[in-house]
């Protein structure tokens, strides 16, 4: 609970406080506002039943001043707010690539019993809608507690003596009400609670299904070959209906706590004027003050009545709170767990009694030992499973299972290839000299030209899905340029 604690006030921010005095700058003069339509509005009404005209026009004269003062509080809420949003998504998107690429986290990933699902969707859309829900409830908390006190104390000037049961009440009004949310929202809780699971089960069901429309869209020509298109119908019918199913349990949930909300408003509309008819009716409140105390007794509610409200969003806001909190929970375990790295810089590559295991900690290979010196060539050759490719990624220090033994190679000017080259999105140019090769003039067009892919020159600065548009022996035919503009002094 206490590390759970910690992430939320890591992911708000120290500065993010400094924010929360604005917005409460701002809700009070949104505050000053209402009061001042309260006082207007009471007037108002006097006037009508005085049948006063002057002071109902200069009443009337007022409601201009009140709009100009909606319309600039209305403007600055905005813009502050967006300006918030925008500058912590900055710097929250920030954290989240830095801590997920550090380590080779986003390659660890992979190889974990628990891994976090759709972490793209943890990124991009959890981080946005988590600030965006942040900051309305922060306002909607602030707005609610600023209100909360002002039409407390408004409507304690209104309350008379409340008569319930042969039982005179004074001020009983204002006790009325807080027991009545009270009660309220501790059954909206109760109704409503099932809802943070359902929601980040929704998010979790939304991400599978988008993730497997991408595969398709990635894998197309696969796909084709095989015939493969009422397969993945089937699956992505499966999935889909999967998200059906958890929309209607949500929507059978969300029927009870709306209706109950709905009941709960509707019986505070007309609540007051009960609560208020007896003093109307023996002469002792005024028709404005009767209005003055309707509307005070629904702002008043309204305000006590955040949290019961809210609490649909409420329940999204959480379900997007623990998926972050399982995003960096999950890199935190690996930021925290140390696996031998046996990589030794030199000149030459050379294995010292190496071995490695796998996840289990089956010993995959043993007393490993090789000296290979400049010019030197070697084939590794094995049956599928072998560990072939684990080795070279041992020797790469990137296998993320235990290692013994020690392994020596060039660090500084060494290249990995694996078996599918990778094209990162943007140029063409880019891509190949991905990721930080940079060629003399000219340079490029030579080992284009020399590797029979001078047809893409003209193109090399248009930005595409090269990975998509090269056939696999474009992309291997990518893998030798790089080879050729890099120079290295050990190819894997």
């Amino acid at each position: 609970m206490a590390d759970y604690t910690t992430l939320c006030a890591n992911l708000v921010g120290i500065q993010n406080y400094r924010f929360a005095f604005i917005v409460a700058d701002i809700d009070f003069a949104g505050s000053a506002n209402q009061r001042a339509e309260f006082f207007f509005y009471n007037g108002l009404y006097t006037s009508l039943q005085e049948q006063k005209a002057d002071a109902f026009w200069f009443f009337a004269g007022l409601n201009a001043l009140l709009v100009m003062f909606k319309i600039e509080h209305s403007i600055i809420n905005y813009f502050v707010r967006q300006l918030f949003e925008i500058r912590w998504l900055e710097k929250l998107n920030n954290e989240m690539l830095v801590r997920w690429l550090r380590h080779k986290n986003y390659y660890r990933l992979k190889y974990e019993k628990e891994l976090p699902d759709n972490i793209d969707q943890r990124i991009e859309q959890d981080a946005r809608e988590f600030i965006s829900g942040t900051v309305t409830m922060l306002q909607g908390l602030i707005n609610s507690v600023m209100s909360t006190i002002e039409f407390t104390i408004i409507l304690w000037g209104l309350s008379g003596i409340l008569v319930l049961l042969g039982v005179p009440i004074p001020k009983g009004v204002v006790f009325f009400i807080y027991i009545f949310i009270i009660v309220a929202t501790a059954l909206s809780v109760w109704i409503g609670h099932p809802l943070i699971k359902l929601n980040f089960d929704k998010e979790r069901l939304n991400g599978d299904y988008r993730y497997s429309l991408i595969r398709v869209r990635d894998n197309a020509e696969s796909i084709a070959f095989y015939g493969g298109e009422t397969k993945e119908r089937s699956n992505l019918q499966e999935k889909f209906h999967a998200i059906i199913h958890n929309r209607w349990v949500i929507v059978r949930r969300m029927l009870g706590l709306d209706g109950f909300n709905t009941g709960v408003t509707q019986i505070a509309m007309i609540l007051p004027l009960m609560l208020q008819a007896p003093r109307f009716f023996a002469g002792q409140v005024k028709l404005g003050d009767m209005h003055q105390t309707v509307q005070a007794f629904n702002r008043l509610m309204r305000a006590l009545s955040f949290f019961r409200l809210f609490y649909e969003e409420f329940t999204l806001y959480q379900a997007r709170l623990n998926r972050l909190y399982g995003f960096f929970t999950k890199l935190d375990e690996l930021d925290g767990t140390d696996i031998h790295q046996p990589v030794e810089c030199s000149h030459r590559v050379s294995l010292h009694h190496f071995g490695i295991k796998d996840g289990n900690g089956k010993v995959l290979l043993k007393d490993l030992n090789v000296d290979l010196q400049n010019g030197d060539a070697l084939l590794i050759q094995g049956p599928s499973g072998a560990g072939k490719t684990s080795l070279l990624k041992a020797i790469a220090g990137i296998y993320p299972f235990d290692t013994e033994g020690r392994v020596e190679r060039p660090c500084s000017n060494s290249l990995f290839l694996p078996q599918r080259p990778y094209m990162p999105q943007g140029t063409l140019r880019e891509a190949i000299c991905y990721p930080n090769i940079v060629p003399k003039r000219g340079e490029l067009e030579l080992a284009m030209e020399q590797c029979c892919l001078s047809k893409y020159i003209p193109s090399l600065n248009e930005s595409n899905d090269w990975q998509a548009i090269l056939s696999p022996g474009e992309l291997q035919r990518v893998a030798f340029i790089r080879i050729l503009l890099m120079q290295p002094d050990v190819i894997f």
